[in-house]
Protein backbone atom coordinates (compact mmCIF):
# COMPACT_ATOMS: atom_id res chain seq x y z
CA UNK A 1 0.00 0.00 0.00
CA UNK A 2 1.71 3.05 -1.42
CA UNK A 3 1.23 6.85 -0.04
CA UNK A 4 -0.81 8.91 -1.76
CA UNK A 5 2.20 11.35 -2.49
CA UNK A 6 5.73 11.55 -4.14
CA UNK A 7 8.69 12.16 -1.96
CA UNK A 8 8.76 15.59 -3.82
CA UNK A 9 5.08 16.27 -2.40
CA UNK A 10 5.82 15.10 1.01
CA UNK A 11 8.82 17.52 1.40
CA UNK A 12 6.63 20.34 0.31
CA UNK A 13 3.94 18.73 3.41
CA UNK A 14 6.24 18.67 6.05
CA UNK A 15 7.25 21.51 5.21
CA UNK A 16 3.62 23.37 5.40
CA UNK A 17 2.99 20.54 8.69
CA UNK A 18 5.96 22.08 10.69
CA UNK A 19 4.47 25.50 10.53
CA UNK A 20 1.72 24.65 12.27
CA UNK A 21 1.37 26.36 15.57
CA UNK A 22 -1.51 23.78 17.41
CA UNK A 23 -3.06 20.41 17.71
CA UNK A 24 -5.63 21.42 16.37
CA UNK A 25 -4.66 22.55 13.41
CA UNK A 26 -2.41 19.37 13.07
CA UNK A 27 -5.28 17.05 13.50
CA UNK A 28 -6.98 19.15 10.56
CA UNK A 29 -3.86 18.95 8.39
CA UNK A 30 -4.25 15.36 8.22
CA UNK A 31 -7.60 15.04 7.32
CA UNK A 32 -7.72 18.48 4.95
CA UNK A 33 -3.58 17.44 3.70
CA UNK A 34 -3.31 14.00 3.57
CA UNK A 35 -6.47 13.06 2.80
CA UNK A 36 -6.36 10.88 6.36
CA UNK A 37 -7.36 10.58 9.89
CA UNK A 38 -4.79 10.73 12.40
CA UNK A 39 -7.12 8.90 14.44
CA UNK A 40 -7.19 6.17 11.82
CA UNK A 41 -2.85 6.59 11.98
CA UNK A 42 -2.56 5.74 16.09
CA UNK A 43 -4.90 2.33 15.71
CA UNK A 44 -3.33 1.34 12.67
CA UNK A 45 0.21 2.05 14.68
CA UNK A 46 -0.51 0.64 18.27
CA UNK A 47 1.08 -1.68 19.51
CA UNK A 48 -1.96 -4.00 19.28
CA UNK A 49 -2.10 -3.54 15.81
CA UNK A 50 1.61 -4.46 14.84
CA UNK A 51 -0.13 -7.35 12.59
CA UNK A 52 -2.03 -4.82 10.66
CA UNK A 53 -1.93 -5.12 6.65
CA UNK A 54 -1.87 -0.98 6.81
CA UNK A 55 0.83 -0.51 9.28
CA UNK A 56 3.14 0.21 6.75
CA UNK A 57 1.41 2.46 4.72
CA UNK A 58 0.77 4.66 7.89
CA UNK A 59 4.84 4.18 9.03
CA UNK A 60 5.07 6.34 6.12
CA UNK A 61 3.55 9.16 7.35
CA UNK A 62 5.28 8.40 10.74
CA UNK A 63 7.23 12.00 10.27
CA UNK A 64 3.77 13.44 10.51
CA UNK A 65 2.70 12.46 13.72
CA UNK A 66 1.53 14.85 16.22
CA UNK A 67 3.98 14.97 19.12
CA UNK A 68 1.96 17.55 21.34
CA UNK A 69 4.32 20.27 24.07
CA UNK A 70 3.77 19.31 27.45
CA UNK A 71 1.25 22.22 28.02
CA UNK A 72 -0.81 20.37 24.93
CA UNK A 73 -0.70 17.10 26.77
CA UNK A 74 -4.68 17.40 27.28
CA UNK A 75 -5.56 19.33 24.54
CA UNK A 76 -4.04 16.63 22.54
CA UNK A 77 -5.53 13.62 24.04
CA UNK A 78 -9.03 15.21 24.63
CA UNK A 79 -8.99 15.57 20.67
CA UNK A 80 -7.92 11.75 20.24
CA UNK A 81 -10.64 10.94 22.11
CA UNK A 82 -12.99 13.28 20.19
CA UNK A 83 -11.77 11.98 16.77
CA UNK A 84 -12.41 8.15 17.99
CA UNK A 85 -15.73 8.99 19.53
CA UNK A 86 -16.53 10.64 15.95
CA UNK A 87 -14.86 9.17 13.63
CA UNK A 88 -14.13 5.52 14.67
CA UNK A 89 -16.70 4.63 16.96
CA UNK A 90 -20.29 5.84 15.53
CA UNK A 91 -19.52 4.69 12.42
CA UNK A 92 -17.96 1.21 12.98
CA UNK A 93 -20.22 0.42 16.12
CA UNK A 94 -16.99 0.03 18.11
CA UNK A 95 -17.89 0.50 21.65
CA UNK A 96 -14.34 0.03 22.59
CA UNK A 97 -14.63 3.72 24.26
CA UNK A 98 -16.88 2.87 27.44
CA UNK A 99 -19.97 5.35 28.19
CA UNK A 100 -20.88 5.85 31.81
CA UNK A 101 -24.19 6.62 31.09
CA UNK A 102 -24.74 3.88 28.50
CA UNK A 103 -23.91 1.42 31.56
CA UNK A 104 -26.40 3.05 33.87
CA UNK A 105 -29.52 3.70 31.21
CA UNK A 106 -28.96 -0.18 30.56
CA UNK A 107 -28.44 -1.39 34.16
CA UNK A 108 -31.87 0.68 35.54
CA UNK A 109 -33.77 -0.92 32.23
CA UNK A 110 -33.17 -4.36 33.58
CA UNK A 111 -33.86 -3.25 37.18
CA UNK A 112 -37.16 -2.03 36.50
CA UNK A 113 -38.06 -5.51 34.50
CA UNK A 114 -37.23 -8.38 36.91
CA UNK A 115 -38.31 -9.23 40.21
CA UNK A 116 -35.58 -10.53 42.00
CA UNK A 117 -33.64 -7.49 42.09
CA UNK A 118 -31.17 -8.11 44.82
CA UNK A 119 -30.31 -11.29 43.01
CA UNK A 120 -29.94 -9.26 39.86
CA UNK A 121 -27.49 -6.32 41.04
CA UNK A 122 -25.37 -9.52 42.97
CA UNK A 123 -24.96 -11.03 39.27
CA UNK A 124 -23.96 -7.30 37.76
CA UNK A 125 -21.69 -6.76 40.52
CA UNK A 126 -19.94 -10.46 39.80
CA UNK A 127 -20.20 -9.83 36.01
CA UNK A 128 -18.24 -6.39 36.18
CA UNK A 129 -15.46 -7.97 39.00
CA UNK A 130 -14.82 -10.79 36.26
CA UNK A 131 -14.10 -7.58 33.42
CA UNK A 132 -12.07 -6.26 36.32
CA UNK A 133 -9.80 -9.49 37.48
CA UNK A 134 -9.68 -9.81 33.14
CA UNK A 135 -8.36 -6.56 32.21
CA UNK A 136 -6.20 -6.24 35.46
CA UNK A 137 -4.07 -9.41 34.67
CA UNK A 138 -0.77 -9.51 31.95
CA UNK A 139 -2.30 -9.17 28.34
CA UNK A 140 -1.39 -12.34 26.92
CA UNK A 141 -0.10 -10.59 23.29
CA UNK A 142 3.60 -8.61 24.41
CA UNK A 143 2.59 -5.91 22.65
CA UNK A 144 -0.36 -5.07 24.27
CA UNK A 145 0.23 -3.48 27.68
CA UNK A 146 -3.14 -1.30 27.71
CA UNK A 147 -4.13 -3.71 31.05
CA UNK A 148 -1.89 -2.00 32.68
CA UNK A 149 -3.70 1.39 31.87
CA UNK A 150 -7.34 0.05 32.81
CA UNK A 151 -5.64 -1.10 35.83
CA UNK A 152 -4.14 2.13 37.08
CA UNK A 153 -6.87 4.41 36.36
CA UNK A 154 -9.39 1.97 37.74
CA UNK A 155 -7.50 1.14 41.60
CA UNK A 156 -7.51 5.28 40.91
CA UNK A 157 -10.34 6.23 41.29
CA UNK A 158 -12.18 3.32 43.09
CA UNK A 159 -9.32 2.82 45.87
CA UNK A 160 -8.55 6.59 46.09
CA UNK A 161 -11.39 8.91 44.15
CA UNK A 162 -8.95 9.91 41.95
CA UNK A 163 -10.36 11.47 38.56
CA UNK A 164 -8.55 11.42 35.20
CA UNK A 165 -5.83 13.21 34.46
CA UNK A 166 -5.10 13.40 30.47
CA UNK A 167 -2.82 16.50 31.11
CA UNK A 168 0.39 14.05 32.18
CA UNK A 169 1.62 12.45 29.51
CA UNK A 170 -0.08 11.78 25.69
CA UNK A 171 -1.01 8.51 24.42
CA UNK A 172 0.07 7.47 21.32
CA UNK A 173 -1.12 4.47 21.67
CA UNK A 174 -5.14 4.50 20.86
CA UNK A 175 -5.47 1.01 23.02
CA UNK A 176 -3.62 2.53 25.88
CA UNK A 177 -5.66 5.85 25.79
CA UNK A 178 -9.07 3.63 25.55
CA UNK A 179 -7.97 1.78 28.32
CA UNK A 180 -6.85 4.56 30.59
CA UNK A 181 -10.33 6.43 30.08
CA UNK A 182 -12.50 3.01 30.73
CA UNK A 183 -11.13 1.56 33.96
CA UNK A 184 -12.49 4.82 35.26
CA UNK A 185 -15.97 4.08 33.47
CA UNK A 186 -15.87 0.91 35.39
CA UNK A 187 -14.80 1.52 38.54
CA UNK A 188 -17.42 4.74 38.79
CA UNK A 189 -20.22 2.15 37.12
CA UNK A 190 -19.20 -0.69 39.61
CA UNK A 191 -19.27 2.01 42.69
CA UNK A 192 -22.84 2.62 41.10
CA UNK A 193 -24.09 -0.40 40.89
CA UNK A 194 -23.32 -1.07 44.72
CA UNK A 195 -24.62 1.99 46.05
CA UNK A 196 -28.18 0.81 44.55
CA UNK A 197 -27.78 -2.42 46.47
CA UNK A 198 -27.22 -0.81 49.29
CA UNK A 199 -29.85 1.48 49.09
CA UNK A 200 -31.80 -1.59 48.38
CA UNK A 201 -30.58 -3.37 51.58
CA UNK A 202 -31.64 -0.75 53.61
CA UNK A 203 -35.00 0.64 52.57
CA UNK A 204 -37.46 -0.91 55.50
CA UNK A 205 -39.30 -4.01 54.45
CA UNK A 206 -42.68 -3.11 54.65
CA UNK A 207 -44.16 -4.69 57.62
CA UNK A 208 -46.34 -7.60 57.26
CA UNK A 209 -49.61 -6.83 58.72
CA UNK A 210 -50.91 -9.21 61.39
CA UNK A 211 -54.28 -9.86 63.36
CA UNK A 212 -55.06 -9.21 67.31
CA UNK A 213 -56.39 -12.00 68.94
CA UNK A 214 -59.96 -10.93 68.62
CA UNK A 215 -59.60 -10.55 64.56
CA UNK A 216 -58.77 -13.48 64.31
CA UNK A 217 -61.23 -15.13 66.50
CA UNK A 218 -63.69 -12.83 64.18
CA UNK A 219 -62.60 -14.29 61.25
CA UNK A 220 -62.67 -17.75 62.03
CA UNK A 221 -66.54 -17.16 62.80
CA UNK A 222 -67.12 -15.10 59.46
CA UNK A 223 -65.42 -18.17 57.89
CA UNK A 224 -68.02 -20.33 60.08
CA UNK A 225 -65.04 -21.75 62.01
CA UNK A 226 -65.66 -20.09 65.28
CA UNK A 227 -69.08 -21.30 65.65
CA UNK A 228 -68.43 -25.24 65.44
CA UNK A 229 -65.78 -25.03 68.21
CA UNK A 230 -68.99 -25.10 70.27
CA UNK A 231 -69.44 -28.66 70.17
CA UNK A 232 -66.19 -28.84 71.83
CA UNK A 233 -67.79 -29.87 75.61
CA UNK A 234 -65.84 -27.18 77.91
CA UNK A 235 -64.92 -23.92 77.84
CA UNK A 236 -61.52 -24.88 78.28
CA UNK A 237 -61.61 -27.65 75.30
CA UNK A 238 -62.81 -25.27 73.03
CA UNK A 239 -59.90 -22.52 73.69
CA UNK A 240 -57.09 -24.87 73.70
CA UNK A 241 -58.60 -25.52 70.22
CA UNK A 242 -58.96 -22.20 68.85
CA UNK A 243 -55.29 -21.32 70.61
CA UNK A 244 -53.68 -24.07 68.59
CA UNK A 245 -55.39 -22.61 65.46
CA UNK A 246 -54.63 -19.34 65.54
CA UNK A 247 -51.37 -19.91 67.93
CA UNK A 248 -52.36 -17.52 70.76
CA UNK A 249 -51.96 -18.74 74.75
CA UNK A 250 -55.63 -20.57 75.43
CA UNK A 251 -55.43 -18.12 78.91
CA UNK A 252 -56.61 -15.21 76.95
CA UNK A 253 -59.13 -16.87 74.40
CA UNK A 254 -61.00 -18.19 77.73
CA UNK A 255 -61.57 -14.71 78.25
CA UNK A 256 -63.07 -14.09 75.17
CA UNK A 257 -65.45 -16.46 74.71
CA UNK A 258 -68.03 -15.34 77.11
CA UNK A 259 -67.91 -12.12 75.39
CA UNK A 260 -67.93 -12.88 71.73
CA UNK A 261 -70.44 -10.54 70.73
CA UNK A 262 -68.92 -7.56 72.61
CA UNK A 263 -66.05 -8.17 69.21
CA UNK A 264 -69.10 -6.95 66.44
CA UNK A 265 -71.28 -5.13 69.50
CA UNK A 266 -71.16 -2.31 72.08
CA UNK A 267 -73.11 0.56 73.20
CA UNK A 268 -70.16 2.71 74.13
CA UNK A 269 -68.84 5.04 71.99
CA UNK A 270 -65.09 4.03 72.67
CA UNK A 271 -65.65 0.47 71.75
CA UNK A 272 -67.68 1.13 69.08
CA UNK A 273 -64.91 2.81 67.46
CA UNK A 274 -62.58 -0.05 68.13
CA UNK A 275 -65.43 -2.40 66.71
CA UNK A 276 -65.21 -0.53 63.33
CA UNK A 277 -61.65 -0.21 63.13
CA UNK A 278 -61.92 -4.00 63.71
CA UNK A 279 -64.32 -4.79 61.31
CA UNK A 280 -62.90 -2.35 58.38
CA UNK A 281 -59.66 -3.88 58.64
CA UNK A 282 -61.43 -7.47 58.01
CA UNK A 283 -63.24 -6.42 55.56
CA UNK A 284 -60.28 -4.88 53.53
CA UNK A 285 -58.47 -8.34 54.01
CA UNK A 286 -61.27 -10.58 52.86
CA UNK A 287 -61.27 -8.36 49.69
CA UNK A 288 -57.55 -8.44 49.23
CA UNK A 289 -57.64 -12.20 49.35
CA UNK A 290 -60.87 -12.67 46.97
CA UNK A 291 -63.46 -13.34 49.53
CA UNK A 292 -65.86 -10.49 48.56
CA UNK A 293 -68.92 -11.99 49.77
CA UNK A 294 -67.52 -12.22 52.96
CA UNK A 295 -65.88 -8.74 52.59
CA UNK A 296 -69.48 -7.51 52.01
CA UNK A 297 -71.32 -9.04 54.65
CA UNK A 298 -68.21 -7.93 56.99
CA UNK A 299 -69.24 -4.14 55.75
CA UNK A 300 -72.58 -4.90 56.21
CA UNK A 301 -71.71 -5.53 60.22
CA UNK A 302 -70.01 -2.16 60.37
CA UNK A 303 -72.70 -0.23 58.91
CA UNK A 304 -74.66 -1.73 61.51
CA UNK A 305 -72.17 -0.97 64.52
CA UNK A 306 -73.99 3.20 65.21
CA UNK A 307 -77.44 1.73 64.81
Amino acid sequence: MQTPFSEEEKVKLLEEFKKLQTIEEKFLFWENSLNSKYITFLIATSNASHRNPTKPFFDALYEFRIVPKSHEYLVYNNLVLDRYRNQIQIMSNNNKLLNLDDFKEDFEKHFKEVSNKKEFIELEIKRVNDIVERRSSPNPDNFDNSNTFFSYSFNADYLNNQPLDLSKQPYYDIENILAYVNGEVVSQYLKFVKATLENLESKPTKKTETLSLEEQILVLDYLGLYGKTSRCNSVGKRAKLIGLIVNKDEFNIRGIIPRFTDLTYSKIGVEKKKIKQRLAKISNLFEEVGLNALSKKVSADLKKVDK
